[in-house]
């Protein structure tokens, strides 16, 4: 079983940086034309030899003339010869692959580590558990709230109203600009149908209907800032997962 698997490991190298890389087309030319010297008689490699020449030529723009190349018997070690140029220029090159893939997904890496470290900003400012989302889950705006609650509301729709705070996920700043202007809307709302009550809070019922029966007015204002602070955390859920789902895979 050990030698099984030695064996496996070893082939599995050879395919990794032996075998040539058949996507250069002169490595394909090379690798040919050296079988075809190395393994058919000295008439047909002649040929092989110059159609080799001419295709080197074609590819490097060098014009070598097929009149100084004579075929003899030494033909058979040129072409094992080319054999091995071609797989000393596969190790060579496939040496350097994985440096330069791995400097591609550090590039890669590079965006998605920003919107990671925006998003938690984000989390540790406006989370699921803050005030504010709490308040937008749970709160009758026909009732009263204290104006500290929206303090993560205000932070985001101001502060995150510049570059520094966007995303470089295309998707992820859409919706986060989008959740920003929502909460624009919803602060709008709070400003124009809600004053301060007895006791310091704030509330779409002022003191003086408190007591009595509601406008129709003032019933419409809070049924609009509660349909408001629906969506609001709906789509501050929505983002915090939709943010989870693409920084987190």
């Amino acid at each position: 079983m050990i030698r099984d698997r030695a064996a496996d490991l070893l082939l599995r190298y050879g395919e990794r940086r032996l075998l040539p890389d058949f996507s250069n087309r002169l490595t394909w030319a090379v690798v040919i034309a050296g079988l075809g010297l190395a393994v058919t008689p000295i008439p047909i490699s002649a040929v092989v030899f110059g159609w080799l020449i001419k295709r080197v030529g074609e590819l490097t723009g060098i014009e070598i003339p097929l009149f100084q190349f004579e075929p003899t018997t030494s033909d058979r070690f040129i072409g094992f010869g080319f054999v091995l140029v071609a797989l000393a220029h596969n190790i060579i090159t496939k040496r350097g692959i994985p440096n330069a893939n791995h400097a591609e997904a550090s590039t890669e890496q590079r965006p998605a580590e920003v919107d990671i470290a925006l998003f938690s900003e984000f989390i540790n400012m406006f989370s699921s558990n803050s005030r504010s989302a709490k308040l937008l889950k749970n709160c009758d705006f026909g009732g009263m709230f204290s104006t500290k609650d929206l303090e993560s509301i205000d932070v985001f729709s101001v502060e995150w109203n510049c570059p520094e705070k966007q995303f470089l996920d295309p998707g992820l700043e859409d919706k986060r600009e989008a959740l920003r202007q929502k909460c624009e809307e919803f602060n709008l709302l709070i400003a124009s149908k809600t004053s301060p009550t007895h006791n310091g809070l704030q509330s779409v019922v002022s003191d003086y209907y408190r007591a009595g029966l509601w406008p129709d007015w003032l019933e419409n204002d809070v049924q609009v800032v509660n349909r408001v602070a629906t969506e609001l955390y709906g789509q501050h859920q929505e983002f915090v997962g939709y943010a989870r789902h693409v920084l987190e895979r």
